[in-house]
C-alpha cells in the first residue's frame, strides 16, 4: 500500500470520527488551527523553503513552484480561510 492510499484511508477514518463530535468542538479546532498557523508561521516558511528545495532537485516545473511557496500572506489567507469556514454552519449536526 502506497503511502497516499494509507493518508486516504486514514482520512476517511477521521471523517467518521468527525461526524461525530460537536459543532463547537470543531469550530474550536478550525480556530486554534488558525491561531497555530499565524503562531508557528516561521517554522512553516522555513519547512517550505525545505520543500521548495526538494522540489527544485526533482526537477518540479515552475507552474507548480508557484504554487508550493507559501509566505507570510499566503499563510494569513489560510488562516483567514479556517476562521471563515468556522464561522460556517454545520451541515453534519444531527
Amino acid at each position: 500500500m502506497t503511502e497516499l492510499q494509507i493518508k486516504g484511508r486514514e482520512a476517511k477514518q477521521a471523517s467518521h470520527v468527525l461526524a461525530n463530535i460537536s459543532s463547537k468542538c470543531k469550530q474550536d479546532a478550525l480556530f486554534k488551527m488558525a491561531d497555530y498557523l499565524l503562531k508557528y508561521n516561521q517554522d512553516i516558511l522555513k519547512a517550505n523553503q525545505i520543500d521548495l528545495n526538494n522540489a527544485l532537485e526533482n526537477g518540479t516545473a515552475k507552474t507548480m513552484l508557484d504554487r508550493l511557496l507559501l509566505n507570510e500572506n499566503r499563510i494569513e489567507e489560510m488562516a483567514n480561510g479556517l476562521r471563515q469556514v468556522a464561522i460556517l454552519p454545520d451541515l453534519l449536526v444531527k
